[in-house]
């Protein structure tokens, strides 16, 4: 059984975290959307976009995330519609970020 502490201090898998998460923000709605947006790059490009080869350079990538997609080769055969979407949704700020 997870006590409300130990849910409060789980914010899933490293890969799926918003920026805001790793410096220490509460879950919420645009850091939900930020994780969707991840898993739709998954499955389009067959890989997280975030992943390094260690936990603290994938933080790094997260955190230095611009918000631009065209480093990501997986990505140039995808329709500028849903490149669009996961600008949108992997946006760093998450006041800028879809919404829900």
């Amino acid at each position: 059984s997870t006590t409300a502490e130990e849910a409060e201090d789980n914010h899933g898998t490293l890969w799926y975290q918003a920026p805001e998460i790793m410096s220490g923000s509460r879950s919420s709605k645009p850091a939900d959307v930020w994780a969707l947006g991840v898993s739709f790059f998954e499955m389009a490009a067959g890989m997280t976009p975030f992943q390094g080869h260690s936990e603290e350079l994938s933080r790094e990538l997260i955190t230095a995330f611009d918000g631009s997609l065209s480093g990501f080769d997986a990505l140039d055969d995808l329709s500028i519609e849903f490149r669009d979407l996961l600008a949108k949704m992997l946006c760093s700020k998450p006041a800028d970020r879809l919404t829900m």
